[in-house]
């Protein structure tokens, strides 16, 4: 996900001068050719300037002007001269511009764990006409289907990202799809049947992400099926996640060959898009007993890929476990402690809570 900060401030200083009644015609005139060459320099500093941060060979660079557009082909700015210049969309770290009040205050209720109330001011902006510029609305559509995910609303999320393709089918924002990858995920009837639906699609996208939202259903066969099929593709990056989506059905008998099959779909995979196969590893590690190599690959999640904060959360309660069961029970502890207060409100959490408290009554 491509991180942003809020617009830059654009200040102007107006001075103020007083004149004597009695001053002489040729300094009035003087002071309006001032003016007059003032006034054009002030219009000029209140017109908007973009700023993109972007690498070049290893070092974050910037250039300001105005963005033209911004998506899987690229970024395009206009500078100030009326030069355009194209950054690939790979190397764009950062852009600063200008944002309707409605989504500073979304992003702020993101941030603060208020998902289901951003997701709901994204959609009134997305419904409204505040916003206009083309790259900005889909900038907007990707922190919708961030702030559903988060907020535990898969199939919202996937009906959002399939719109975000279908404006931008190389979007540079693939790393929000909204892939299910912990268990206990239940559709409503009407979503199931949507789901379904799309299972016979012929958009790959459409059956890629059925598969993931029904391998844990009474579907599971046919999503199995669609994910197979998809896996042997060759279309990266959704053929290795589909490998590894997959993956989540061999946890519970989990052998050497399935963790070595996670580890080399995970090298085939950009590093914004490691999270959940991260996750999936984890849980191998784990059923095979290898509870230090289950703890080091579930704790990578947290620390780079906090942006889908359920799987951070489970990712954090298998580490737990896992340290606990090598033995290390005080760094088991302290991770439990960190779910807690970072995700209070995760089912994780809560499991943590009672796990930590049994610990605490053993003699």
């Amino acid at each position: 996900m491509w991180k942003t900060n809020s617009p830059l401030a654009v200040s102007r200083t107006v001075c103020k001068a007083s004149l004597q009644f009695s001053c002489c015609m040729i300094a009035m005139g003087v002071l309006a050719s001032a003016c007059a060459a003032f006034i054009p320099s002030a219009h000029a500093d209140t017109k908007q300037t973009d700023t993109v941060y972007f690498l070049d060979r290893g070092t974050v660079r910037q250039v300001k002007g105005t963005i033209t557009d911004f998506n899987g082909q690229g970024l395009r700015i206009l500078s100030p001269s009326g030069q355009e210049r194209v950054i690939s969309a790979e190397n764009v770290t950062r852009i600063e511009t200008r944002r309707t009040p409605a989504q500073r205050a979304a992003r702020l209720a993101a941030k603060a764990g208020q998902n289901a109330k951003a997701a709901s001011t994204y959609y009134r902006l997305l419904q409204s006409a505040a916003e206009s510029r083309g790259w900005v609305r889909r900038e907007i559509l990707n922190e919708l289907v961030l702030a559903l995910r988060a907020d535990g609303k898969y199939f919202q999320a996937s009906k959002g990202f399939l719109a975000l393709l279908g404006e931008d089918p190389g979007t540079p924002y693939f790393n929000a799809i909204p892939l299910v990858w912990t268990g206990g995920r239940t559709l409503l009837p009407q979503a199931e049947g949507t789901a379904i639906e799309w299972l016979g699609s012929q958009r790959a996208a459409e059956r890629f992400l059925a598969g993931s939202l029904l391998l844990g259903s009474k579907n599971a066969q046919q999503a199995e099926r669609v994910l197979e099929a998809l896996k042997d593709s060759k279309r990266e990056p959704m053929a290795s996640l589909a490998a590894a989506q997959l993956l989540r059905l061999r946890i519970p008998q989990a052998t050497e060959k399935d963790i070595q099959a996670c580890r080399q779909t995970i090298d085939r995979l950009p590093l914004s898009l490691r999270g959940g196969p991260y996750y999936i590893l984890g849980r191998l590690y784990a059923a095979q007993g290898k509870n230090r190599e289950a703890a080091v690959a579930a704790m990578r999640v947290p620390i780079l890929y906090s942006d889908d904060p359920n799987l951070a959360a489970e990712s954090l309660l298998t580490a737990g476990k896992s340290m606990i069961k090598s033995g290390l029970v005080e760094d088991g502890q302290r991770i439990y402690s960190e779910l807690i207060n970072t995700y209070p409100q995760s089912t994780a959490a809560n499991d943590a809570k009672q796990r930590k408290a049994a610990l605490n009554v053993l003699p």
